[in-house]
């Protein structure tokens, strides 16, 4: 027996100068969706990010994408994601954060303790 789900597939991009970066986020064809625009926020190699919102009534949730590259600068990442996080809760969202921060936590102990404060506070 073979069982087949009717999805669409969600690109969502983020506009960068140098390379377009994104992801894909398969939904199921009924469910309500939306792209939130947090463009603003994002900057090649320091934030990439992008967000998706799915309503299941009667909860919204959020699917929100990271990305920083192994040279970009922390600091600006650290208040774009914190700024980012301000905009979803005042959505009043339940929101989820993935991707990949390419963090050293071996090396840069006190910055490395500002991410987890931030993150902690959720």
């Amino acid at each position: 027996m073979y069982l087949f789900i009717i999805v669409n597939l969600v690109p969502i991009f983020v506009d960068s100068p140098l390379i377009k970066v994104g992801f894909c986020v398969f939904v199921y064809k009924t469910t309500s969706f939306s792209i939130i625009n947090i463009h603003d926020f994002s900057k090649d190699k320091d934030l990439e990010a992008g967000a998706l919102r799915l309503e299941f009534q009667p909860t919204k949730i959020c699917i929100t994408q990271i990305y920083r590259s192994h040279s970009g600068n922390l600091q600006f990442f650290l208040s774009g994601l914190e700024s980012i996080i301000k905009k979803l809760y005042k959505l009043n969202l339940h929101f989820k954060i993935c991707g990949d921060i390419n963090k050293n936590y071996l090396i840069e102990m006190h910055k490395t303790e500002q991410l987890n404060n931030m993150l902690i506070s959720l």
